[in-house]
């Protein structure tokens, strides 16, 4: 019994440091495998880091050059900022072309500008066609700036014969515009009474002109696409108004549709720029005509045999009207072939 005794207790012994070794095994293999899980953790969290951190071009505004694409599309190709960028091109585009035009206007309207009718006034018409061949014009629109380019007369006018095409891509006439519109001989007479005594101004004027069949004195006629020193700058024998708009007022006009009321500020701010050059080179014109006429009148009495039977012809006095004539006519009508 003894003995038995004494064999349990060593067997005991055994399987208690049996037990006890795997116990320590066990933990240690826990042990190990939770470093093992943290090493992972963390050497998994490192490479994030890593890929986080890796060195990816930043996108700029300088690289998004292109246009006309959808930020959706951007977005997913190159990332949100890209996206982000292009949204900011097209709200900045939108911006930039209500700020220019915002801007041209300023600059053909003076600060502080009042409506009063000036000694200079701008004159511009829009034009539609009638016609089988649509190509004979008639007037649509008339346009008038003072000389701080403020507008003092804008109206429509009923046409006088059909119209066959409105023009709309270019003279902004639409159909509606001429429904309550004004009658030509009203018109024609409140422009007649607005131009008397006064200097004209516009752009291939002539064509405005017959339009209203209306004339003026050709002393008090300023016409940018005929001003010399205009020709000279450009190159051009008959430049485009838009072309000296943008040549010497840095004023971009007719990029669409035309307005007659822009396109008169625009004359009206050529000549005010050029007004003591332009007007003294007119005077001077004036002048040297009026010499050559006195030159040729002397030579004329002086071949002419004396005879006291014969009368000295009256003296032709300059007439007093300064005003345009009205003419009236059946048609109003204007043919193609001329400068805009």
């Amino acid at each position: 019994m003894g003995m038995a005794s004494k064999n349990w207790h060593a067997l005991k012994k055994k399987l208690d440091e049996a037990e006890q070794q795997q116990k320590t095994e066990k933990l240690t293999t826990t042990t190990t495998t939770t470093i093992s899980n943290n090493k992972k953790r963390k050497l998994n969290k490192k490479n994030n880091e890593k890929i986080n951190k890796r060195k990816i071009p930043r996108v700029t505004s300088s690289d998004i050059w292109f246009d006309d694409v959808n930020a959706d599309d951007v977005e997913m190709v190159l990332g949100k900022e890209a996206g982000a960028l292009i949204r900011g091109k097209v709200e900045d585009r939108k911006n930039e072309n209500t700020s220019t035009h915002q801007t041209d206007q300023l600059k053909l309207v003076k600060n502080y500008a009042t409506n009063e009718l000036t000694n200079q006034l701008a004159i511009d018409c829009e034009m539609v066609g009638c016609g089988e061949s649509t190509k004979e014009s008639i007037l649509a629109r008339v346009s008038i700036v003072n000389l701080y380019g403020k507008s003092v007369y804008d109206k429509y006018v009923k046409p006088r014969e059909e119209v066959t095409d409105f023009r709309t891509a270019v003279s902004g006439i639409k159909p509606e515009h001429l429904c309550d519109a004004e009658t030509f001989e009203v018109v024609q007479k409140e422009v007649a009474d607005m131009l008397n005594g006064r200097v004209l101004i516009g752009h291939a004027i002539r064509n405005d002109l017959r339009a209203l069949l209306l004339t003026h004195p050709k002393k008090n006629i300023r016409d940018t696409s005929t001003y010399l020193p205009f020709r000279k700058h450009t190159g051009k024998r008959k430049p485009s108004l838009k072309l000296l708009a943008n040549k010497f007022l840095n004023v971009r006009i007719q990029q669409g549709e035309h307005d007659s009321v822009q396109d008169a500020q625009a004359t009206m701010r050529l000549y005010s720029l050029h007004r003591k050059q332009w007007d003294a080179l007119k005077n001077r014109k004036i002048n040297v005509s009026v010499i050559k006429q006195n030159q040729q009148e002397k030579n004329r009495r002086k071949t002419e045999p004396p005879s006291s039977s014969t009368k000295r012809p009256a003296k032709v006095q300059q007439s007093s009207i300064q005003g345009p004539a009205i003419f009236h006519a059946v048609s109003a009508t204007v043919h193609p072939g001329s400068a805009m």
